[in-house]
């Protein structure tokens, strides 16, 4: 299993007239089924804007293909670096994740 950060960044050319309350809504949504099964171990929104996940998956591809389904990325309003980790040492509350 690899380890991947998703760092959001607010798009440059952002379309307009798009409802970010209703987006931010859908991609609660689509997060909400990796946080049940675990693949998403947290994210939140940063102080100056879009935000960050931690995912776990098979490769890099995967996490990419993740964050393009997210529909943040999709309504063009962010977009993500896709950040592949190696967790050396832990809070003993997450390491069940990491193994």
């Amino acid at each position: 299993m690899k380890y991947f950060i998703l760092n959001g960044r607010d798009s440059e050319n952002a379309p307009e007239g798009v409802d970010f309350d209703a987006v931010l809504a859908e991609h609660k949504v689509y997060t909400s089924k990796f946080f049940a099964d675990g693949t998403l171990l947290f994210g939140g929104p940063k102080p100056a804007g879009s935000g960050v996940m931690v995912v776990r998956g098979e490769s890099e591809e995967w996490a990419k293909e993740f964050g393009e389904n997210d529909p943040l990325l999709k309504s063009g309003l962010q977009k993500y670096d896709v950040i592949e980790f190696c967790m050396f040492k832990c809070q003993d509350s997450v390491r069940e994740w990491f193994e």
